[in-house]
């Protein structure tokens, strides 16, 4: 139902073309260019970002190929990315990992607003400041400058200003800032203001779905995030991904708290994707939950007589081992990102 809700208004939001390929990553590799518009993960079709991003999500872990369909101006393209223990390194996002992003407005690297708390205002940075390289790299907009700072926590960095028709050298340390996750990033303490933006009209699309296509939508999406569910405990299972995903209590609090302040429709998002993952977590085989019931039910029904009190005893005394094993597990990883 919360899907639902969520598939119901209109939306303009931004198509699948790629409006950025960055350089020494698996797409540079393969010649992805600026205005190749993606049409399928996998074999998968993908009609927006979210679903691209969640077709990527499904091959954590692995290594190996991820097929992208492309468009180039009419002409249908197929990349083959290399992909080696793909998203472990939690730190990056599956689009980054890649190497290319979705259209984005450029905004001049101009220093508009300081902290007060920051490091750039204690390293000398100044409002009206133009970021013209770090590290000898050139910056072409402000999202190359949050790029590196970012990926540069507690580092030591030279940057080179524009002020008063001067060029100034400065060196400057971002602060670490850990995550919901864990991960430490990069933060300096400063602003731009982009301006008026104004988005080309061959990176936007309008999706809007009549009461019906938004329930079938809705359903496609659980089915969809249940299957990636069940898929992300197998990889655990298997090793493929770290026991340190696992969230408990906190983390979940702090996630919600911040969908919060991101407005309604995020908001609802993580309430459903919750909802969904409670619910596989609760029909899983295991003892205690509903899907070890389920697992009882189905012996008695292929024996014609129920489970013996003695063996749903010692199952009781192993799901709480079980649940109680997890739920140490995630708090100990809760505490770990504090």
């Amino acid at each position: 139902v919360l899907f639902w809700v969520l598939f119901l208004p209109a939306q303009e939001q931004l198509n699948t073309r790629v409006g950025k390929v960055l350089p020494n990553t698996p797409a540079a590799a393969v010649q992805m260019q600026q205005g190749d518009k993606i049409v399928a993960v996998d074999g998968v079709q993908v009609e927006t970002w979210e679903k691209l991003s969640y077709a990527l999500v499904d091959r954590v872990g692995e290594t190996g190929v991820v097929s992208i369909q492309a468009d180039r101006a009419g002409e249908n393209k197929i990349f083959q990315l290399p992909i080696q223990d793909f998203l472990k390194d939690q730190s990056q996002s599956p689009l980054d990992t890649l190497g290319f992003l979705p259209y984005r407005p450029e905004i001049p690297a101009v220093v508009s607003k300081l902290s007060e708390d920051g490091a750039a205002i204690r390293q000398g940075l100044k409002e009206g400041d133009k970021i013209l390289a770090i590290d000898g790299v050139q910056m072409k907009d402000w999202f190359d400058v949050v790029q590196v700072v970012q990926a540069s926590p507690e580092k030591l960095l030279k940057i080179d200003v524009l002020r008063d028709n001067q060029v100034v050298h400065l060196q400057v340390m971002p602060q670490g800032k850990r995550d919901n996750m864990g991960n430490v990033t990069g933060m300096l303490g400063v602003q731009s203001d982009p301006g008026k933006v104004t988005i080309p009209a061959e990176y936007k699309q309008t999706i809007h779905y009549t009461p019906v296509e938004a329930m079938v939508m809705a359903f496609d999406k659980t089915a969809h995030l249940s299957s990636m569910i069940l898929n992300s405990i197998v990889k655990m299972v298997r090793g493929l991904i770290g026991l340190d995903n696992l969230s408990g209590p906190i983390t979940i609090a702090k996630v919600a708290g911040q969908s919060a302040e991101m407005g309604w429709e995020t908001f609802i998002s993580f309430m459903a994707l919750m909802s969904v993952s409670l619910g596989i977590l609760n029909l899983l085989p295991i003892p205690m939950l509903d899907g070890g019931h389920l697992v009882y039910y189905f012996i008695e029904l292929i024996r014609g007589k129920p489970v013996s009190e003695q063996i749903q005893l010692v199952g009781l005394k192993i799901g709480m081992v079980l649940l109680g094993s997890m739920m140490l597990l995630a708090l100990f990883n809760d505490f770990m990102r504090l």
